[in-house]
Order: C-alpha cells, then structure tokens, then sequence
C-alpha cells in the first residue's frame, strides 16, 4: 500500500476497513487514519463496488468509525479506494 492513498482492507472474518494510509510501521503493517469499519454492505459481497466508488453502495452500507490512527497488517488483500473514505464523506 502506498503513503497517502486510501484502501479497503479485508484482515480476515468479515473484518473490513476502510483508511487513508499514513505510514509503514512494519514489513505488511500499515497505520490509517480516517478510518471506519465496514460493519454491514446492506448488499452481500460488493466490496469491488465499495472500492471503486459506488455512491449508492457506499450509503448503503453502514460503518463504526475510530477516533484514533488504527494499525492494519495487511493479511488477505487491500484494495485501492477511490475517492475520500466514509469518515471523510460522513456516511453513516
């Protein structure tokens, strides 16, 4: 993942996030901020359109978001996220 760039990472068990990456602390572990848990898609697996900007899948899905940078090793895939991230857009 690059410095700068937000992204959707899967880290296993449904756990999504969704960041802006700050830095590389780690060989596969990054720190994000802006970051916002995908708790529910409201439309099954549609992480693709999530990533790729999707408006209306982006307000259906429901989000927890931290008030703190969040440490992510990079375990099963990160995907490029277009545009500003759902605590940067202010969804729900």
């Amino acid at each position: 993942m690059e410095i700068g760039k937000a992204y959707l990472v899967h880290v296993g068990d449904w756990h999504t996030f969704v960041g802006r990456v700050v830095a590389q602390t780690g060989p596969m572990t990054y720190r994000l901020e802006s970051v916002s848990k995908v708790c529910e898609t409201n439309d099954g697996d549609n992480w693709h359109e999530l990533a790729a900007g999707n408006t209306a899948a982006r307000k259906k899905a429901k989000y927890e978001h931290y008030r703190t940078p969040v440490i992510l090793p990079l375990s099963i895939a990160a995907f490029e996220y277009v545009g500003k991230t759902p605590q940067e857009e202010g969804l729900k």
